[in-house]
């Protein structure tokens, strides 16, 4: 996040598409709740922060390039709660003049079509909004009836706007927005619950299979909602939740959607506390992974759970080599694996490169496999450099660069560094003695043999 004053300005120099045009924000407020407001974007169904502007004189204000058209946020550092950030619609040439409180918002002087009907629409949810609020005094008993009321009201509020994109974005957000807000309530801590006959048609004739599809990526709460629908379905028993069932793949299966099945793992992952936990979940079901956002999450997560100790389960890695072909610890598998971490920069790595090829050699007819994972930056000097190489080595080359999930997994600070997997899988050593030293081939001379 970046602390900017008043004005937020933010660049995003990406190969592909770059806005040309900036949108601006002129806001204004005199909630005490602001004391200085962020902006949020829309990744993958989540919020993450983008820019803040400190509230001066009860002003505020950006000015940004949208990486995307569609919606964003403005909120405060002071809550986690989306219903507690006010979704505007982003896009270049933009100009909004908006008003903001820490409950709600409007709009003055001139403003976009676009925006103007989210506002009203916006408005017209208030209530139910504020049904959602953590520690809000609303029971089932005054939420009930404003969802009823509001129900039939959906479908028919109409747009003025004639910007094909925001229609489109827009039909979406009237429908999931409304049912997001039914459906958090109906899991917010309650002081009074409501018996069966009590509960509304609208929960229990709900198709939540109708909103778990990839539109949940667009919208600023989609993995929120993922979670309650696919809680729900499980409450209103349409998948198996028995216990001593695998509780997590039942649900994975009753999502209809590929993408989405793959950002409910990624969700899941926020509760794993080991290893086998990942292994159990994710390695079933990694073809539902088709976004580079969700393999980065993921990653991220594997890294905490990582642990160097003899036993242990060694992460998995995916790594090319100079053809481009992929290597993974799961394509290893019933190998033992000797892993050099080096770099082609790296003088101490070069003085040990003759031991190593020579201790490869030696186990050329044997299930020991021996990688050359190199931590170049550079990957052009990396490939001139083996290529130089290649011969009749008994070592796979393969290209990590400077930051990888096994440099961050193993804290691999300097290198060379050395590693021993057993054919299981397992660790044996993530600091291995380095090849010169005969302690390393008496090792694999103990896992052989």
């Amino acid at each position: 996040m970046k602390n900017i004053i008043i004005t937020a300005i933010i660049s995003f120099f990406a190969s592909t598409v770059l806005a040309q045009e900036p949108m601006i924000i002129n806001g204004t407020t005199t909630d005490e709740f602001y004391q200085e407001v962020v902006l949020f974007e829309v990744v993958n169904g989540r919020t993450e922060p983008i820019a803040q502007s400190k509230v001066v004189n009860g002003k505020f204000a950006f000015k940004f390039f949208p990486t995307y058209e569609g919606f964003y946020l403005l909120g405060s550092t002071q809550t986690q709660n989306n219903a507690a950030r006010h979704i505007i619609y982003g896009k270049e040439k933009e100009v909004l003049n908006i008003a903001i409180g820490g409950k709600s918002y409007q709009l003055n002087g001139k403003n976009s079509a676009d925006n103007k009907d989210l506002e009203k629409f916006q408005s017209m949810l208030s209530d139910m909004k504020e049904g959602i609020r953590l520690g809000g005094p609303m029971t089932y008993v005054e939420f009930y009836p404003i969802v009823e009321k509001l129900a039939p009201q959906i479908a028919p509020f109409k747009t003025t706007s004639k910007n094909q994109t925001f229609l489109s974005n827009f039909e979406i957000l009237k429908d999931y927005l409304f049912h997001y807000y039914a459906l958090q309530f109906q899991y917010l801590p309650k002081r009074a619950h409501p018996d069966a006959e009590e509960i509304i048609s609208l929960y229990k004739e709900l198709d939540h299979t109708k909103y778990l599809n990839e539109n949940l990526l667009i919208l600023p709460f989609g993995d929120s909602f993922l979670m309650s629908l696919v809680i729900d379905a499980g409450q209103q028993k349409k998948y198996s939740i028995k216990q001593g069932e695998n509780k997590a793949q039942n649900a994975i299966d009753f999502i209809p959607d590929p993408t989405i099945k793959g950002q409910y793992i990624v969700q899941l992952s926020n509760n794993f506390k080991s290893y086998d936990d990942y292994l159990r979940l994710v390695e079933p079901n990694r073809k539902y992974l088709t976004l580079a956002d969700q393999e980065k999450r993921l990653n991220a997560k594997l890294v905490k759970l990582a642990d160097s100790k003899p036993g242990d389960d060694f992460i998995d890695f995916t790594f090319p080599d100079i053809a481009g072909k992929q290597y993974s610890k799961k394509s290893l598998q019933g190998n033992i694996i000797v892993i050099d971490f080096w770099a082609t920069w790296c003088g101490p790595c070069k003085q040990e490169e003759p031991f190593y090829e020579k201790l490869a050699e030696n186990y050329r007819n044997q299930n020991v496999k021996f990688l050359a994972i190199s931590t170049d930056k550079d990957k052009a000097a990396w490939e001139k450099y083996v290529k130089a190489k290649e011969g009749d080595l008994n070592i796979t080359h393969l290209h990590a660069s400077n930051k990888n999930i096994l440099s961050d997994a193993y804290q691999i600070n300097t290198i060379p560094r050395y590693m021993v997997i057993d054919a299981n899988g397992k660790i044996v050593t993530t600091n291995s003695p380095r090849p010169s030293n005969v302690e390393l081939k008496n090792l694999i001379d103990k896992l052989v043999n």
